[in-house]
């Protein structure tokens, strides 16, 4: 049922952006009808014209401006409210630009311009381009007023400079599209010019994520499992549980580690495919322990990602998977980040009033690097925190990451919550955290993550 979801990941990606559009003589087709400006296929046309056009020497330059973090706008305060700031800073760009460049909404928070620079050589030309383009910026960085809230944003921008016919006009706004790309990559509010490298690190990546796909359609996945460890009343450890962890056994690089896929996955949209796979394996693993003297008793933790989680197939994916495998949905936690709770909280706190119907516990992952508060503990039926690994690793070392694990374990108690502590690989960390009154513990010093043959052993 993912195949098609898949293959259109893998060709948004080799093809991003795709400009071919049936040109229409009719003016409206042109116009984007929020913010009034020339649309996407103006620009296609106005690319077009140059392309065809007769040389001239002067430079010019094509830029494309992405809002930042919009989409939490749209989330938090409504689509009404982000239309209104799309609008504004139409009006903004336009009174900027005057006669001194071409403006363009070429996409849901995306505007470019097509600028056409005085100068013949190019680095007066990229110094033109990019001293507008921090005009650019500036403008959107100015406090915007909507219903006596203000808004301040950042915008990355991707810029190419050309002359001529040097390019197509595919290839223009794919270039373009690169720069802004990396500039994103690059912790966004940032401005990027086009360089080859940046094209051939996304056809790369296209390869990457095409093998991605043959991997979960070829079974090269693999679960492995990390132990989760309890202090008995005696002060014995005890294992409790296990988290779930995916692996990538590519046929000729070896395993691949989830922090060089996942955030592929993440971006492609291939996690909602990749993750109903996880799903179904990790319960399939968790029905079979049931049978198990030794882990019977066993639960099983399972990363969500956020894409994962807000897709609308998410729920009736998980109610469908627990009714066909019958496992134990109270031996079930998900894990969920905190920034996952908060970029829409009420419809957030739909899904995890229906998870926690179902039985289904809940965790909050690396608690405490996030964007926690005392009001989302409360709202949230959570069960769990988990402290980031970041602090275990420097409790010993620095007082206030020390601190910062003391008033995690106190909140565990005034919530009611479980605490367990992740990334111990010393005795002297886990020493530390039970000296601090923690009772649950994930890490090397325990076990590694392993197979399920490995694991069998435990």
């Amino acid at each position: 049922m993912y195949r098609n979801v898949l293959r259109r990941a893998i060709v948004s990606w080799k093809m991003k952006p795709c400009l071919h559009q049936p040109a229409r003589n009719r003016l409206w087709y042109r116009i984007d009808p929020l913010t009034h400006l020339a649309n996407r296929i103006a620009l296609h046309e106005a690319l077009m014209r140059i392309e065809s056009a007769p040389a001239r020497p002067q430079y010019q330059a094509l830029l494309i401006l992405d809002l930042d973090r919009f989409r939490t706008i749209n989330h938090t305060q409504g689509h009404i409210t982000g239309d209104r700031i799309l609008i504004e800073l139409a009006s903004r760009f336009q009174h900027l630009l005057g006669t001194q460049g071409d403006l363009y909404r070429s996409g849901g928070d995306e505007f470019s311009v097509l600028y056409e620079t005085p100068f013949h050589e190019e680095s007066h030309a990229k110094d033109a381009a990019l001293f507008l383009a921090k005009k650019l910026s500036y403008v959107v960085s100015s406090a915007i007023t909507i219903d006596h809230k203000s808004f301040r944003l950042s915008a990355s921008i991707g810029i190419i400079v050309f002359k001529n016919r040097s390019y197509s006009a595919e290839h223009l706004f794919q270039y373009a599209d690169s720069a802004l790309f990396r500039a994103k990559e690059e912790g966004k509010n940032t401005i990027r010019f086009f360089q080859s490298d940046f094209q051939t690190h996304l056809e790369s990546k296209a390869v990457f994520l095409e093998q991605l796909l043959f991997a979960v359609e070829n079974d090269q996945m693999e679960l492995f499992y990390q132990t989760q460890t309890t202090l008995t009343c005696e002060n014995a450890p005890r294992i409790y549980g296990a988290e779930a962890l995916i692996r990538w056994h590519h046929p000729h690089i070896g395993t691949v580690a989830p922090n060089r896929f996942i955030p592929l996955a993440e971006e492609s949209g291939l996690i909602i495919p990749l993750g109903h796979w996880i799903l179904e394996h990790a319960m399939r693993q968790l029905k079979a322990w049931e049978n198990d003297p030794d882990k019977h008793t066993w639960r099983l933790s399972i990363n969500i990602s956020t894409k994962q989680f807000e897709h609308e197939s998410f729920l009736p994916s998980v109610c469908a998977l627990l009714k066909r495998i019958a496992c134990d949905p109270r031996k079930i936690c998900f894990e969920l980040t905190e920034s996952l709770l908060i970029q829409d909280a009420k419809k957030a706190l739909r899904k995890i009033f229906e998870l926690k119907r179902l039985g289904i516990l809940l965790s909050i992952d690396d608690f405490g690097t996030g964007f926690s508060s005392l009001s989302y503990l409360r709202r949230l039926k959570v069960d769990e925190l988990k402290i980031d690994k970041s602090f275990v690793r420097r409790m010993l070392s620095s007082p206030v990451d020390r601190t910062i694990i003391e008033t995690i374990l106190t909140l565990g108690k005034r919530f009611n919550l479980a605490i367990v502590a992740e990334g111990i690989e010393t005795q002297a960390q886990f020493q530390a955290l039970k000296n601090l009154g923690c009772r649950s513990f994930q890490g090397y010093l325990f076990h590694k993550p392993c197979s399920i043959a490995s694991i069998g052993s435990f």
